[in-house]
């Protein structure tokens, strides 16, 4: 409880339990970025119970919609490969490796992105490909070693 008040002290978006499943992380975030705060009920409930305030909590609700056929909007073949392997936390050298492609190419590629999925980084672009691209295998390239980096984000 020290650290969530803590947290409110210095104006924490958002405290996150490491007990939470993968969407409900990624679902969080995206609220984060959006502007949202977000902190776990129970924490709630118990912060609450110190300072004499009732906190009753209905239902939690974790909403899930798979993506849409056009959720891309109007991604390229190369700029799909690209958010892919943003997911997998490659650097432009290591996708200008995988694809081919020379490094300037992958950063133009990436500023399309952004501005088409309308985010401002590139760690926003690859939480949003996690909830909207469809699974795919990993971009490979042949005698390369596929790390499969995380994605973090501090908030």
């Amino acid at each position: 409880m020290q650290q969530v008040q803590m947290a409110f002290r210095l104006s924490v978006c958002a405290y996150l339990l490491k007990r939470i499943n993968f969407v409900t992380l990624v679902k969080s975030l995206e609220l984060v970025m959006l502007g949202e705060s977000l902190f776990p009920a129970d924490v709630l409930m118990e912060i609450g119970k110190e300072h004499g305030v009732e906190i009753q909590v209905e239902k939690e609700v974790i909403a899930y919609s798979p993506p849409s056929s056009h959720s891309g909007r109007g991604l390229s073949t190369r700029e799909t490969q690209i958010l892919k392997c943003l997911i997998q936390g490659d650097s432009n050298k290591v996708i200008a490796r995988r694809l081919q492609i020379g490094e300037a190419t992958v950063k133009v590629h990436i500023k399309a992105i952004l501005r088409k999925i309308r985010v401002q980084n590139r760690t926003q672009a690859a939480i949003w490909a996690v909830s909207h691209l469809e699974a795919a295998p990993p971009v490979e390239m042949s005698g390369f070693v596929n790390g499969g980096g995380a994605i973090a984000a501090a908030l």
